[in-house]
């Protein structure tokens, strides 16, 4: 390594720093035109594809921190998709918003069923869009700083527990 991580994230602007980074797969290169503008406006790191062929990979390259995925792409459903993300370690935690023309209340369910967090209805209001997208990675954000905790009260009690041991030997 070489320097200090905590120093260079100190001299970064938080102007400069990402947000989160957004995958957008849709089909409809207007959809993905419009919301990879107001999401890079807003400060997000944003990747978009057309092909759900190539998502899954494309996710594990990427890692990104959200997906907004539509359910109908070309070859592809959204729903196979999710499915696909959920069952691999690697990106079982990333949350998948479903975005979708169709709004009858068995297509939402089934995104529920496979894994998703949300699903907005097209056309949609790009306030709804992001307040879902804030609402989910802070969530995320959440559940990370949480498992970050315990993992070091792990570490914690794994490293006291031959004290304790030995302690207790001794009073007993």
């Amino acid at each position: 390594m070489c320097c200090d991580q905590t120093l260079l994230d100190a001299q970064v602007p938080d102007s400069l720093v990402p947000k989160g980074r957004i995958l957008v797969v849709d089909d409809v290169q207007e959809v993905i035109d419009l919301l990879s503008a107001v999401l890079t406006a807003s400060g997000y790191q944003v990747h978009a594809i057309l092909d759900g062929a190539e998502t899954v990979d494309v996710v594990r390259d990427y890692m990104p921190d959200l997906i907004l995925l539509d359910v109908r792409l070309s070859g592809f459903d959204g729903y196979t998709i999710c499915q696909q993300l959920k069952s691999h370690p690697q990106t079982q935690h990333i949350p998948i918003i479903f975005i979708s023309a169709q709004d009858q209340v068995l297509d939402k369910v089934r995104a529920f069923e496979v894994g998703g967090v949300d699903y907005i209805v097209k056309p949609f209001a790009l306030q709804e869009v992001m307040a879902r997208v804030e609402n989910h990675l802070t969530i995320r954000n959440l559940q990370k700083k949480l498992l970050e905790q315990q993992a070091h009260r792990l570490r914690q009690s794994r490293g006291t527990t031959p004290l304790l041991a030995s302690l207790q030997k001794h009073l007993h």
